[in-house]
């Protein structure tokens, strides 16, 4: 019993380091590390074409607004033992990346009213990729709109609305947008955010301080964004 009983101490002692190591490996920050690789390995999409949005949001509404530009998120494909390139992540792709659906689609619309009317996702509600899926989103949408307004004279940050649900809602105020108090509900879309220049610093900025080293592909979009936010005109009071 007693050679029993140190064998399996023994047995015990050289897998502990084993179990010590795999779950560093697998989880941070209290996240299990299948859904940090996987935001690894998003890809954006942008701008997209309709028939990549429409496979979550139907034909008929990727066709709706023809001045509007869609962006989507892909799943880059199978994990690789390395993380994306910087380049792999931030360079716009024209065509449909191999790995099948978006995970997550958005629509920024220019006219008549700058707005983020549309954005959406396949993954369930519940899993956390869906939060980073959509927040990724957001982030290619106001690069788009920060290249748009450089090219337009006359338009502000500030104009650029947002048409929110209820799990968008909280991401956009993530990204410095803020609730309005008394939307009108009697448009479509129901224009439920506006964005703030410094709150988007403040949300941005604080976004880049919590990320990780191996972040490289998130830290290069948001230190463009704020690269870009600090160039605009403070709003006026």
């Amino acid at each position: 019993v007693q050679a029993t009983g140190m064998l399996m101490l023994s047995a015990f002692a050289a897998w502990t380091p084993l179990r010590n190591d795999y779950l560093a490996s697998s989880c941070s920050n209290s996240k299990c590390s299948r859904i940090h690789v996987a935001c690894m390995r998003f890809r954006a999409v942008v701008p997209c074409s309709a028939e990549i949005a429409a496979q979550i949001v139907g034909e008929e509404r990727s066709l709706a607004a023809k001045d509007a530009k869609w962006v989507a998120i892909m799943d880059a494909g199978s994990p690789s033992p390395k993380p994306l390139e910087y380049q792999d992540f931030f360079s716009p792709i024209t065509a449909t990346p191999l790995g099948g659906s978006p995970l997550a689609v958005g629509r920024l619309r220019v006219t008549p009213t700058p707005m983020l009317d549309t954005i959406m996702s396949l993954l369930p509600k519940e899993d956390a990729a869906c939060e980073k899926a959509i927040l990724s989103c957001i982030d290619q949408l106001l690069l788009l709109w920060l290249d748009h307004i450089t090219s337009e004279d006359g338009l502000h940050y500030e104009d650029l609305q947002a048409s929110a649900t209820l799990y968008t809602a909280s991401l956009l105020e993530k990204r410095g947008f803020l609730e309005i108090e008394k939307p009108d509900f009697s448009q479509r879309p129901i224009t439920s955010h506006s964005a703030r220049l410094p709150a988007a610093l403040i949300a941005f900025q604080f976004a880049a301080n919590k990320l990780e080293a191996g972040d490289i592909q998130e830290r290069a979009i948001f230190d463009k964004i704020l690269e870009k936010l600090r160039t605009q005109a403070s709003p006026s009071a």
